[in-house]
């Protein structure tokens, strides 16, 4: 019997952290500090916006488009994908979520809507709740006034003190 060599297919070198894309990620984050310390609306309201923008595309693409794609596909092709792609995300998610969030604190900041006397300040900060928690909301926090749909559908038993069934 012959002896056969069978190579396996080498599999790309992996780079956790894609050096190339670090210059963008310290322009865009410059541009953040000095829109924050600029402290002037449009700015600021520019890369709030932009930002969102950008992380609700991607989330929405990510979800409708590529999750599908990726479900059908076999293990080892989602690997090599998940090997290639997740490095970029790496740096792409976390810039994105920075400059929207850093720059909508300093715009609240700015039009006064952080502050107690603002008429919707509970709203606000029962959406800065929500937002912190990582979970489907629970019944002890208060998110039945906000979302009393998600809740409900939590199946929460003590819900129904907060709106009419």
């Amino acid at each position: 019997m012959a002896d056969v060599l069978v190579e396996t297919p080498s599999r790309p070198k992996i780079q956790i952290v894609p050096v190339r894309g670090l210059p963008i990620v310290a322009v865009v984050l410059a541009g953040l500090v000095a829109t924050i310390a600029s402290n002037k609306l449009w700015p600021l309201e520019f890369y709030h916006v932009v930002g969102g923008g950008m992380w609700t595309a991607l989330d929405l693409f990510l979800g409708l488009v590529i999750g599908p794609i990726l479900a059908t596909m076999p293990v080892a092709a989602r690997a090599e994908f998940s090997a290639r792609f997740m490095p970029k995300m790496l740096l792409i998610m976390p810039v994105l979520v920075t400059m929207t969030l850093a720059s909508g604190w300093q715009l609240a900041r700015y039009t006064g809507d952080i502050s107690t006397g603002y008429p919707d300040h509970w709203w606000l900060i029962s959406s800065y709740v929500r937002g912190s928690k990582k979970k489907w909301p629970s019944c002890r926090d208060g998110m039945a006034i906000s979302h009393p749909i998600i809740v409900a559908t939590a199946g929460c038993t003590n819900s129904r003190r907060y709106f009419v069934v």
